[in-house]
């Protein structure tokens, strides 16, 4: 049950940028540079003269989502997957059962047993040990939490997601692809890259709209900073459009 957690803050002028890590061993909080990777980032952000200062373009291009900016909109869907939340009809999954979510690179699992997981339980407030499943299969909705009674009802087994009296996911698993970031983006003329995001994702409605800054990159390479980009979409068209994940 041993979490460690470490928190930091840097700033640059009127820039400022913050990371958490918690991780159930010690030397993944305590012996990793966060410092030095949280610096590099400020000072790739000022802009250099290798990569100045840019606007947005104006033209449509591709969209890469940094690690840290696929976990900040994965941890807010989670809760979308639980049966209680969509019987209640408050989330947007209520009326996506069993259908398209995403295109079919997206596979998402929930694994509450992972081992050394952050939200990794041997058991359940009701004493039921969790059971790993996907909730997104190839993009399509796959599956929901259920607790005992709910299990019951419907004659189907439980999945040991009840902690703190109410139904919650476990560790959410992004099935990685198969090629290196550097072997994708090889390949792609011009694209947009956020650094981080901040705003909302609405789990009523599914519309995502955040914004944050961005790098312009011509085949992987950073060729110009952009000091804010805001984008307002959905749930579903944003997971359909994903083209391929790094592994």
């Amino acid at each position: 049950d041993t979490l460690y957690t470490v928190q930091l803050q840097a700033r640059l002028g009127e820039r400022t940028l913050s990371h958490l890590a918690e991780a159930r061993n010690f030397a993944n909080v305590g012996s990793l540079p966060f410092g030095v990777d949280l610096a590099r980032r400020l000072a790739a952000l000022e802009g250099s003269e290798q990569t100045p200062k840019v606007g947005l373009p104006a033209e449509d291009l591709p969209l890469i989502l940094e690690s840290r900016v696929v976990a900040w909109i994965i941890e807010r869907l989670g809760p979308v997957f639980s049966n209680e939340a969509v019987a209640s009809g408050k989330v947007f999954l209520a009326n996506k059962l069993g259908e398209r979510l995403g295109s079919n690179k997206v596979h998402l699992m929930d694994d509450p047993g992972l081992h050394g997981g952050l939200r990794t339980h041997a058991f359940d407030d009701r004493g039921v040990p969790p059971m790993a499943m996907p909730v997104i299969r190839e993009g399509i909705q796959a599956g929901l939490y259920y607790g005992v009674n709910e299990a019951r009802a419907r004659d189907i087994r439980h999945t040991g997601h009840r902690r703190g009296g109410k139904l919650v996911h476990g560790n959410l698993i992004l099935l990685a692809g198969n090629r290196s970031r550097t072997q994708m983006l090889s390949e792609v003329p011009s694209s947009i890259c956020f650094d981080h995001i901040d705003g909302k994702l609405d789990l009523r409605t599914g519309k995502i709209d955040v914004s944050g800054p961005a790098f312009l990159l011509e085949k992987g390479r950073r060729v110009g900073v952009i000091d804010k980009v805001r984008l307002k979409t959905d749930v579903i068209t944003l997971l359909s459009g994903v083209q391929e994940f790094s592994s």
